[in-house]
């Protein structure tokens, strides 16, 4: 038998929370917290998480608009932690979003003329420019300007600190083809957020201080 690759399975749990996108709220959220058991899982292999995932993944699955799956992914985790014969092998990259084996990256906001009041607070391992463009390309969207920038360690965790942190104010009405990263905040008020957030992951990596390097240039992207 071939080592198994903790990291494939959870790509496949990560393709059905992709799917969730447009469901209602209720499944949408399951399926986030189902992703989030399968990556703590491959981080931390035990029968405890395993548990936590099969039951997550069993109540994504009762959802009501959730074509019914005789695939369950809990098997496959449970199959290769009981062979003892596994891997968690990573993507540095992925579509332009920091992997998890990448320690610094771009946490930024963003407005956009065809999004009023509104902010997307991302963070990509490309350079600020190229992430534009290709947003540009995907979105379509218009009057793009980058509200603030901070190169930091670990960006992708601060991203998903502030996503939580800010989820009562995710732009709700999930629409097909548009970026789940936008929120009702000013860019005073999400830069703000940020900042604390990078103060909190820098406490934790043990930095005595708030080490981080803002991008001071004005990006537009029209």
């Amino acid at each position: 038998m071939r080592t198994i690759n903790l990291y494939e399975i959870y790509h496949s749990v990560q393709r059905r929370f992709n799917n969730s996108k447009n469901k209602s709220v209720s499944t949408f959220k399951k399926a986030k917290k189902m992703l989030d058991l399968a990556e703590r899982f491959i981080n931390d292999p035990s029968f405890e998480n395993l548990n936590e995932f099969r039951d997550a993944e069993f109540a994504w699955l009762d959802s009501k608009d959730v074509n019914k799956s005789k695939k369950y992914y809990w098997d496959d985790f449970y199959n290769a932690y009981i062979s003892n014969d596994y891997i968690v092998k990573k993507p540095i990259y992925n579509r332009g979003h920091l992997g998890w084996e990448k320690t610094d990256g771009i946490v930024y906001g963003l407005s956009s003329s065809v999004k009023p009041k509104q902010i997307k607070i991302g963070a990509t391992g490309m350079d600020l420019y190229t992430r534009l463009r290709k947003m540009k390309s995907r979105y379509d969207y218009n009057g793009m300007k980058v509200e603030f920038a901070f190169y930091i360690n670990l960006a992708s965790k601060v991203e998903s600190f502030v996503h939580d942190f800010l989820e009562p104010k995710r732009v709700s009405g999930r629409t097909k083809n548009d970026s789940l990263e936008w929120f009702y905040i000013s860019a005073r008020q999400a830069k703000k957020v940020v900042v604390d957030a990078i103060a909190i992951n820098n406490a934790k990596l043990g930095h005595t201080k708030l080490d981080i390097k803002e991008i001071n240039s004005r990006l537009n992207v029209y």
